[in-house]
């Protein structure tokens, strides 16, 4: 019978959060974060007031990828890559968190 003692094997996770001006330029996008291998999680929010397209590479285009209007958000466990963002025309605000 177990004594009662829990062990917990989880190595403790930093995050890092922040927010991101996206505009339709330049060509292929802004970056919103880097590629990182230790990277558990990452959520992202259109904060801004227009639609933002995200693009898990290097290179975004408008309208094809992962579009969020103002106000949506999406979460990605596991992914590790770049992720890159850009607008059809003006601005927008993107804001992440990630462990």
């Amino acid at each position: 019978m177990a004594s009662g003692h829990l062990s917990n094997n989880v190595a403790q996770a930093s995050a890092t959060n922040g927010s991101v001006s996206v505009s339709s330029t330049p060509a292929g996008g802004t970056m919103i974060v880097a590629s990182s291998p230790t990277r558990l999680q990452i959520f992202l929010t259109n904060t801004g007031s227009n639609t933002v397209t995200l693009s898990l590479s290097s290179t975004a285009t408008a309208g094809q990828g992962i579009v969020l209007s103002s106000g949506q958000s999406v979460n990605f466990q596991t992914y590790t890559g770049q992720i890159n963002a850009i607008t059809a025309s003006g601005t927008t605000t993107v804001a992440f968190a990630q462990i």
